[in-house]
């Protein structure tokens, strides 16, 4: 006996619904991988339940499946959004305008842009060249080519731009002039001595001054600390280096190698290194060995990077959490296990993100979480150094900002 016709329909329609479904969880599954969560407004009961309100929510014009954000940054009154196709967005961090955007294009690296800021201009690491950037316009002010493939951000002061290559040679630049005296911009006075006299480069353009040869390849990207190439090595020193005269001015010899960006305090003069062995170095810039303020054992790889916010110190791990320390003496005041990421501080609370990215809001004495708000989506954060806003965005486009209710 054979079913009758009602039964295949039946039968074809929950196939075609198990299908459908089928079909739906993939591309859901697809989205989240390759288009990624979208993101959107955070409601308002919400943002307030845990004392925030959100301020703006700006899209940046991308191709969807194509083109997805992979850096965000907060620098001295604009933010910076950068994609893997090489586009730069200038953003008014107040409003979320978008004041301007450019796309870099021939190789660059991966990621897409690598940037490094000062004042005026914004420097963009190609392969093979640095643009420099109007801030202020985004209009390229100069293309200035390399000898090798760059192995990093450069680093910049106000006078010099110092390219490291892949074949540990250092690129020295000399930026146009702008007001700023060398001995004013040194971080210590008992370095002043080994700061050479340079006339100011009275041109608009910027000269190449020489390259030096560093003894050991870099373990992380370099920085300037006031007039200062500080380079994090291969065989775990540090090396201060005056880069006019191409002078070792100190180091200092760490344990393990260098486990994430060094970063530059300058309300102490300090340099600020975390190591592979969970150490925290706070050290002195000085001729000779380098003075250790202080060391602190974190108990966990700092592989998120170390942050400065006012006299405060934040260490992220993903094993250990976020820990707080102080500035000056180096003690750790608290550390919180749940939040992955540090967003901004003001007097009372500390911003962070978990694995999940839920926004957590901590206490600052204790760092005791207060509050909890799902952020779907957010996945990009801004290190808000500065400030007290929040900045986040998602891969497609998505950028938000937050800030505490008055």
């Amino acid at each position: 006996m054979r079913p009758a016709p009602a039964f295949w329909i039946s039968a074809l329609l929950l196939a075609a619904l198990v299908t459908l479904g089928d079909l739906e969880v993939r591309a859901t599954q697809s989205e989240g991988s390759v288009l990624f969560e979208r993101a959107g407004s955070v409601h308002p009961d919400l943002a307030k339940s845990a004392g925030l309100e959100q301020r703006w929510l700006t899209r940046a014009p991308l191709d969807p499946g194509v083109d997805f954000l992979e850096l965000l940054h907060v620098h001295e009154g604009r933010l910076f959004a950068a994609t893997a196709q090489g586009r730069i967005f200038a953003l008014d961090p107040s409003t979320g305008l978008i004041l301007w955007s450019i796309r870099v294009q021939g190789p660059v690296h991966r990621p897409r842009c690598r940037l490094s800021f000062d004042s005026r201009r914004l420097f963009v690491a190609m392969t093979d060249r640095i643009l420099v950037l109007d801030r202020d316009s985004g209009n390229t002010l100069e293309s200035l080519e390399v000898p090798a493939p760059l192995a990093s951000e450069v680093a910049v002061s106000p006078e010099l731009i110092c390219a490291p290559l892949h074949d540990s040679f250092v690129h020295v630049f000399r930026l146009p002039y702008t007001g700023a005296s060398r001995n004013e911009s040194a971080p210590l006075s008992n370095l002043t001595d080994h700061v050479p006299a340079l006339p100011p480069n009275a041109t608009r353009r910027t000269e190449k001054l020489h390259t030096f040869r560093l003894d050991e390849p870099l373990q992380a990207k370099p920085i300037m600390a006031g007039l200062f190439f500080i380079a994090p090595m291969r065989n775990h020193r540090l090396a201060t280096i005056e880069p006019v005269s191409r002078k070792l001015i100190g180091e200092f010899a760490l344990n393990s190698p260098v486990a994430s960006p060094v970063v530059y305090a300058p309300k102490s003069g300090a340099v600020l290194v975390a190591t592979a062995d969970h150490q925290v170095y706070s050290l002195g810039l000085a001729p000779g060995t380098l003075p250790i303020y202080w060391r602190a054992h974190i108990g966990a790889e700092i592989d998120g990077g170390l942050v400065v916010n006012g006299l405060s110190v934040y260490a992220v791990s993903r094993r250990a959490g976020l820990t707080q320390l102080n500035l000056t003496s180096g003690n750790i005041l608290w550390t919180q296990p749940a939040c992955q990421q540090f967003l901004a501080a003001n007097e009372r609370y500390v911003y962070g993100l978990d694995r999940h990215h839920n926004l957590l809001v901590l206490g600052k004495k204790d760092g005791t979480l207060v509050h909890q708000l799902r952020l779907t989506g957010y996945t990009l954060v801004a290190h808000n150094s500065v400030g007290t806003d929040i900045y986040v965005a998602s891969r497609d486009g998505s950028m938000l900002c937050l800030r505490p209710r008055e």
